[in-house]
């Protein structure tokens, strides 16, 4: 008959708790020495077969690394059989090296004869007196995915550039992104989102250039990067600057070249790992400039630092004069009033033309031919800033006509008084009526010299009836 069992074991194995047919007498004994023994005293003799179980949990060792076996012995007249199972954590990665005396056993079998509650990944059966088993495990490496975008706007002093990640990460838990980005990159903003809100993060930046997102906790699923700078631009002639991800599945990355207005740019060389998608002028709307040519990668680059493109820019502010006739008339009851506006751009690239209008005439404005429209405030001031932006830079010769709506009042009407802000040299001309539905006008007027007629280069006819 059998009173006591006894375990000789790792000295690093801490017991947790004992289950079985039998219940122990009491807490067992624990002795240390180079081996740990635990006594266990069953509170009856038993004289057949019965079921001890004893949960370890072993000391001083992490979960990451190399782990040997740890010794676990019953003593006994004879050992029939001993077998183990192995389960590692989904989040890890491992390998099991075994000697010759280790047999693979059948994992169902042994879940069942044990009564294991999920079938271990592994089932060994280990004879000999000491056999080698060597279990070295690693947090998973997640993979990463990205599509990347990015915009490039070259300015008269500098250029920035906006980064955006689509990041998809599976088979773990991210902790950090590694990203080159130009050595003399100056930082404005770094951001990192998924469903939840924003990912605090913690950013390092190497004077080579790269660039290290830290993370407080792993991150899985999808989530969107966003990092924004500027870099000196010190020639006329520059690679085209650019953030990269390292360390990640880069499926797609499509690249933007935009200018500033004043701003002209040429493409010098294209790489080979890309393809150049557009190559035309265009406004891009929420972008203070214009889209100049568009990239795609075809496949990763030689390296992470080769270059898109190479450009060449010109910066040269416009020579430009404009020509104000500004006409009124009346309809029903509002006031009407027509800027016409003939624009003479001598040299550079005109993108835009700003005017200062009346803040009472800022409520209905329309623009011949249709363009893009823009009101600003003017601080201190009751006036506003008209800003005007074709679809296409200003020809050498433009015309635009801009009509502003107001209703009649009985206390008088003054006539808008529409200032030219972007141009070097402006001629105002107002054409007065001398009446309207029968009915005299007086005009008095500050600061305007009569003339006979508009000039004759002006594409303008003057009603009869009317001053210049």
């Amino acid at each position: 008959s059998v009173d006591t069992i006894q375990l000789e074991t790792d000295p690093r194995l801490r017991l947790i708790s004992v289950q079985g047919g039998q219940s122990t007498a009491g807490p067992p004994r624990v002795r240390n020495d180079e081996r740990q023994t635990i006594l266990f005293s069953l509170q009856q003799s038993q004289q057949e077969d019965f079921v001890l179980e004893a949960s370890f949990y072993l000391n001083q060792t992490s979960g990451i690394g190399n782990l040997q076996l740890p010794s676990l012995d019953v003593i006994a007249d004879r050992v029939l059989d001993r077998r183990l199972g192995i389960t590692v954590s989904d989040q890890l990665e491992w390998r099991l090296d075994v000697s010759e005396e280790i047999e693979e056993a059948d994992r169902e079998q042994f879940a069942e004869q044990w009564g294991v509650a999920e079938t271990p990944q592994r089932a060994l059966v280990l004879r000999g007196g000491d056999p080698e088993w060597n279990l070295a495990t690693r947090y998973k490496l997640p993979q990463t995915t990205v599509a990347a975008a990015q915009d490039v706007t070259i300015g008269r002093f500098g250029t920035d550039l906006v980064y955006r990640a689509s990041i998809t990460t599976e088979g773990g838990g991210l902790l950090q992104m590694q990203l080159l980005a130009p050595a003399d990159l100056e930082l404005s903003s770094v951001s990192l989102d998924n469903d939840d809100g924003p990912v605090p993060l913690r950013l390092e930046q190497a004077e080579d250039g790269q660039l290290m997102v830290l993370l407080q906790r792993p991150l899985t699923g999808e989530s969107q990067l966003r990092i924004e700078g500027s870099v000196p631009r010190e020639s006329d002639l520059l690679d085209l600057p650019g953030i990269h991800f390292l360390a990640g599945d880069v499926r797609s990355r499509e690249i933007r070249l935009l200018r500033r207005h004043a701003m002209s740019i040429t493409l010098e060389d294209v790489a080979e790992h890309v393809r150049l998608v557009t190559e035309h002028e265009e406004i891009v709307s929420g972008q203070a400039g214009r889209l100049v040519a568009s990239f795609s990668q075809l496949r990763p680059a030689d390296s992470p630092s080769t270059p898109a493109a190479r450009i060449r820019v010109f910066s040269q502010q416009p020579e430009s004069q404009a020509t104000l006739v500004s006409w009124l008339s009346r309809e029903q009851n509002e006031w009407i009033a027509r800027v016409d506006c003939e624009l003479h751009v001598s040299s550079g690239v005109m993108d835009q033309l700003r005017l200062e209008i009346p803040e009472a005439w800022a409520e209905s404005i329309s623009v011949d031919p249709p363009i893009a429209v823009e009101l600003r405030q003017v601080p201190g001031q009751s006036r506003r800033q008209l800003v005007l932006t074709p679809p296409h830079p200003f020809e050498e010769i433009s015309t635009l006509s801009i009509t502003f709506r107001v209703p009649v009042a009985t206390e008088g009407f003054r006539i808008p008084d529409v200032m030219v802000l972007d141009s070097n040299r402006v001629v105002r001309y107002v054409v007065l009526p001398d009446q309207i539905d029968d009915t005299l006008i007086q005009w008095a007027t500050t600061g305007l010299q009569r003339v006979a007629s508009l000039p004759s280069a002006l594409p303008y006819q003057v009603p009869r009836g009317s001053s210049v």
